[in-house]
C-alpha cells in the first residue's frame, strides 16, 4: 500500500512540475500591427502585391516611413507585409509606439533616443526588421542621431540588433562629448 501511495505521490509531483512548466512558459507575443495612410491603396491579389501612393506614412512598431509611393509585397500564407520599398522623398523615423489604432494620421512623435532619415529610396523586410537607404539622382541617404548626421551611399538599420551600417564615402559631423573623469585610486601606502 505504501509503495503504491508513493508511486501516485511521484505520478502527481511530476503532472504538477509538467504543469507548472506549462504555465511558465509565456504565450508568443502577437505581431504588431501596420498601420497605412495613403490617398490611394490598390490592391492586386494576383501578384501579392499593393501599391500605395500619395503622401504614404506607414507605421509598425516603433518605425515610421513616409514616402510619395510604396510597393508592398505580402507573404501569401501568412498575408502580412514581406518586403515594402519606399520611393520619393522618404523619410524614416524611430518613434513613440502607437498605443491604440488611431483613425487619423498622427503627427510624427520621435522616440526619446529617436534617430531620422532621408533618402529617394526605403526597402524594409518587416519579418527581419531590416530597413536599407539607398540615394537617387545625386541625393545621398543621411542619418540624424540627436544632433549628429551622418552620410553614406547606403545605410542599413537592423531593428533587432539596434544597429547602423554605413557604406561607401561615409561622412559623420558629429559632437563628441568628452570623456567622463574617472577617479584616481589611492594608494595603500
Amino acid at each position: 500500500m505504501a509503495r503504491w501511495l508513493l508511486a501516485w505521490v511521484f505520478v502527481l509531483a511530476g503532472l504538477g512540475s509538467a504543469i507548472a512548466g506549462q504555465a511558465a512558459k509565456k504565450p508568443p507575443a502577437p505581431p504588431e500591427p501596420i498601420h497605412v495612410w495613403a490617398d490611394h491603396i490598390r490592391y492586386m491579389a494576383e501578384e501579392n502585391v499593393a501599391r500605395i501612393t500619395g503622401n504614404v506614412t506607414i507605421i509598425k512598431g516603433d518605425m515610421r516611413i513616409d514616402a510619395d509611393s510604396v510597393r508592398a509585397s505580402l507573404d501569401p500564407k501568412t498575408n502580412r507585409f514581406e518586403r515594402i520599398t519606399a520611393t520619393g522623398n522618404v523619410r524614416v523615423y524611430t518613434v513613440v509606439p502607437l498605443a491604440e489604432r488611431p483613425v487619423a494620421r498622427p503627427p510624427v512623435q520621435l522616440a526619446p533616443d529617436g534617430r531620422k532619415a532621408v533618402c529617394e529610396i526605403a526597402v524594409y523586410e518587416p519579418a527581419k526588421g531590416i530597413a536599407v537607404l539607398y540615394g537617387a539622382r545625386g541625393k545621398r541617404p543621411t542619418v540624424w542621431v540627436g544632433t549628429d548626421r551622418i552620410q553614406a551611399d547606403v545605410i542599413t538599420f537592423d531593428r533587432n540588433k539596434k544597429t547602423l551600417l554605413f557604406e561607401g564615402d561615409v561622412v559623420l559631423s558629429a559632437t563628441l562629448q568628452p570623456a567622463a573623469a574617472t577617479p584616481k585610486k589611492k594608494s595603500g601606502r
